[in-house]
């Protein structure tokens, strides 16, 4: 496809960066969300490689593994790409580059193609996400590994039933209010394994991402007893119907 992209609807976050890495990052969500990455990436993890962070904003999986792997972290928001530099020199990572250039930029902006691409929480925030598998297919080895996080349009329906919203559970209408961490475009998991097949990725298995923490209204009891929250979290990510109600969908699929 040659069509031009219009980046500038696609969401830049300077404006929210220090909200992520509050709000999300150092929580019992984003100790969920490491957990299920890491037990569905442990097999592409275990010799060397070139791991491409697209849209990769702190590098929170990344970095964890750039002492073994050569990473290169891209994203359009410099604040985000600051708090990554930040969290490397925290680590003390080293093997570590830094682009800030959009996922549609990416092919321009690198001479090598990745054993393993990730990208976590970025469709979601693109006006036109179906398309970004274009550009993450030309960064990718052949037989190479995509990793992809989104939001899931399930989770908002069902938490809005749950309250009792039901208009807005079936209004078909989820993008977030200006300045709110809900993104533009919640997706559902059969468009995006759809896009996956339409742009040659074999899709090895998916995982949910907070199946039942985030549907807990208390929230003393959902963040008691976070140890055992985050291995009942990995037992049900993997079973229906408890994976497909994840906050989050995680895809593995191959370069075919």
């Amino acid at each position: 496809m040659n069509k031009k992209y219009d980046t500038s609807q696609d969401k830049n976050f300077d404006d929210l960066a220090h909200r992520f890495d509050k709000n999300v990052y150092e929580s019992l969500k984003g100790k969920i969300r490491l957990a299920v990455l890491e037990r569905d990436l442990a097999p592409y993890l275990t010799k060397s490689s070139t791991i491409i962070d697209a849209g990769g904003g702190q590098g929170n999986f990344s970095l964890l593994h750039a002492n073994n792997h050569k990473v290169t972290i891209c994203d359009i928001s410099e604040k985000m790409l600051d708090l990554a530099r930040n969290y490397a020199e925290k680590l003390n990572t080293n093997s570590v580059d830094f682009l800030n250039c959009s996922i549609q930029d990416l092919p321009n902006n690198i001479d090598f193609e990745a054993d393993l691409l990730l990208c976590h929480a970025v469709l979601e925030w693109m006006a036109e996400p179906q398309f970004a598998l274009e550009y993450l297919y030309r960064c990718i080895k052949a037989g190479g590994i995509l990793s992809l996080a989104f939001f899931n349009v399930n989770s908002i329906i069902y938490k809005n039933l749950l309250k009792g919203n039901y208009y807005k559970a079936t209004s078909d209408k989820f993008t977030g209010y200006q300045g709110s961490l809900t993104p533009l475009n919640p997706l559902t998991i059969y468009d995006v394994i759809s896009w996956c097949e339409n742009y040659n990725f074999k899709v090895i298995n998916y995982s949910g991402i907070r199946v039942f923490n985030d549907y807990i209204a208390d929230k003393t009891t959902r963040n008691r007893h976070p140890e055992a929250v985050i291995e009942t979290e990995l037992k049900f990510s993997t079973q229906e119907p408890f994976r497909s109600l994840g906050r989050y969908i995680h895809i593995v699929a191959k370069k075919s």
